[in-house]
């Protein structure tokens, strides 16, 4: 397929999710900034079997309620995920270095948290992250496999689903990608809000929150303790104006949970889910019948939502489970 025909295809796929959003959202009158231009985006090596030509390449798309660098454990100076594969390298999904940053105020964050969700920023993110998939040398960083497998945290996550529903069974994408594992990934309305009230909490700026460099790990740790209280607070402004951004998300995830139910996806999707307590109704987490995907394998992680990626020990059940379903597909790509 060209690529005149490809984006030819791109665009009528975005038109139809386009007719499935809310007349709400479309009759809006508020404007959001333009979203930075595809080329604002890369992609950066965490790891490399060295000088094995890799089999697959593995992409973490972040959550935008951390700042770069943080949502992996990469913060903390060190890199542990997943456990090394000789045949697999790994890559981080880079967003512009001003799309993720602290907002001053809560109700600053909600403006913000809408221009992320925004339809058009997320076609422009998901186009994005399509063609770091699809073409090694998209990017100044080049990947060397033939194979992708997606791995998104929150926000990356959703626009993973979106590559992946708008993908035509003939193109590079469906080729391509080969494994998709969600984090905490928010789905419907329902699990959106609980999402939205973490980011809005979480990139609200906040005296008692430092991520800066100094003190290495033991600061991302404080860091990440104080976000914890943070969240569990219910100090929150109102995000009842966000619904109206939710329409067209469902409307991709709708199109995503058809397509995966069908053929190989049955067996190739993992979604995690963070621990949550009933008995706290203060604790803002997403629940497991939001954040899981029927039709895919679950794993739950024992940690709360901000903390569910950062893996630091081979021990961790959780850990050990994705890194051997990492290890099955990659298996199964190898054999003649």
């Amino acid at each position: 397929m060209s690529s005149k025909q490809l984006d030819k295809s791109t665009v009528a796929e975005q038109s139809t999710v386009a007719e499935q959003s809310t007349v709400a959202e479309q009759s809006t009158a508020r404007s959001t900034p333009r979203p930075p231009p595809p080329d604002a985006y890369g992609l950066k090596k965490l790891s490399s079997p060295g000088t094995a030509k890799p089999i697959v390449d593995i992409i973490l798309v972040g959550d935008i309620s951390k700042t770069r660098d943080e949502p992996w454990g990469l913060g903390a100076g060190f890199f542990f995920w997943p456990v090394k594969i000789p045949e697999v390298e790994i890559y981080e999904f880079l967003y512009p270095g001003n799309q993720v940053i602290p907002s001053i105020t809560p109700i600053e964050a909600v403006t913000d948290l809408e221009k992320h969700i925004s339809k058009e920023t997320m076609a422009n993110v998901s186009r994005s992250l399509r063609l770091a998939a699809t073409n090694p040398n998209q990017f100044t960083q080049k990947r060397r496999a033939p194979y992708v497998i997606l791995i998104g945290y929150g926000y990356g996550g959703l626009i993973c689903e979106r590559v992946i529903a708008l993908a035509l069974e003939s193109s590079p994408a469906t080729r391509v990608i080969k494994g998709l594992i969600l984090f905490g990934t928010p789905h419907f309305s329902h699990g959106l809000t609980q999402w939205a009230k973490i980011v809005v909490k979480t990139t609200s700026e906040d005296p008692k929150i430092t991520t800066g460099n100094g003190g290495g790990s033991s600061n991302v740790i404080n860091a990440i303790r104080n976000l914890r209280q943070l969240v569990l607070s219910k100090d929150l402004p109102d995000l009842s104006e966000l619904g109206r951004y939710f329409g067209h998300i469902s409307a991709v995830q709708r199109m995503f949970f058809d397509k995966t139910r069908r053929g190989r996806w049955g067996t190739n999707i993992v979604s995690c889910f963070p621990e949550a307590s009933p008995s706290n109704p203060e604790q803002l987490t997403i629940l497991p019948e939001w954040s899981t995907i029927p039709h895919g394998f679950p794993v739950r992680v024992p940690k709360p939502y901000l903390e569910m990626t950062n893996f630091q020990e081979n021990e961790d059940d959780a850990f050990g489970i994705i890194s051997d379903l990492i290890k099955g597909w990659v298996a199964k790509l190898k054999a003649p």
